[in-house]
């Protein structure tokens, strides 16, 4: 994806945090397991669901979304 892409996206593209513990929870998982599923380090998926932590990039976000087994949708507005 182009950098012209992904800033457009950044700027209109809102993360909900809550939604990855909500959804995570919901499938049993914790963060070790979902970071094990993505092949990245669990402190990852602890930032991803602090308020005010980090953002994933939207094929991050994508990826957390099939591994969870929800739309995309979900984790971003």
């Amino acid at each position: 994806m182009n950098l012209r892409i992904q800033n457009h996206l950044k700027a209109t593209v809102r993360y909900r945090p809550s939604a990855l513990v909500e959804a995570r929870e919901a499938a049993g998982l914790t963060q070790v397991e979902v970071a094990s599923l993505l092949g990245i380090p669990r402190q990852r998926i602890s930032e991803y669901e602090t308020d005010g932590g980090k953002t994933p990039r939207f094929e991050t976000a994508a990826r957390l979304a099939v591994a969870l087994g929800i739309p995309v949708e979900t984790l971003v507005r």
